[in-house]
């Protein structure tokens, strides 16, 4: 799911609890992006200890290795925006913002900070899920081959 999307949703998300009077303050917010600060650094050294030197056609390593870059790029992307999210969050002007109609609560920063930290988590769970598959794909795949010869 592209980063904007997930934004949106969280940001539909944060306004929905608003309404309904959950709100969130900067420890919950540092303490979500802890969680996912250590998910982000599990799902790296999955990426980075990927082993392709079995994988002997050129094509398909290099379908992989797109893959994986793209795969790596968006997860560093996503990780970022966080990071950015959670700093904004720090700052007491962002984290003091609200928005009201009526006397109601519709929006604080970081109940939407929560939301689009959970969001990261999700996505990073996704993503680990992805490559981890991808990994016992290319096992199987090898096995096959040396089976065959």
């Amino acid at each position: 799911m592209h980063l904007f999307i997930r934004y949106i949703i969280a940001l539909t998300i944060s306004i929905i609890l608003s309404l309904i009077g959950l709100k969130s303050d900067i420890t919950a917010v540092q303490s979500v992006f802890t969680v996912l600060g250590i998910m982000f650094s599990v799902l790296m050294s999955l990426i980075i200890s990927f082993n392709l030197s079995q994988v002997v056609n050129l094509d398909v390593r290099k379908t992989i290795v797109g893959h994986i870059t793209y795969r790596r790029n968006a997860i560093i992307y996503d990780f970022v925006c966080s990071t950015i999210t959670l700093l904004l969050s720090s700052l007491r002007v962002v984290a003091d913002f609200t928005i009201s109609i009526c006397n109601h609560i519709i929006f604080t920063f970081p109940t939407f900070a929560i939301c689009v930290l959970i969001m990261s988590i999700i996505y990073e769970v996704r993503s680990f899920m992805q490559v981890h598959n991808l990994q016992n794909e290319i096992a199987d795949a090898i096995i096959k081959e040396k089976e065959g010869k």
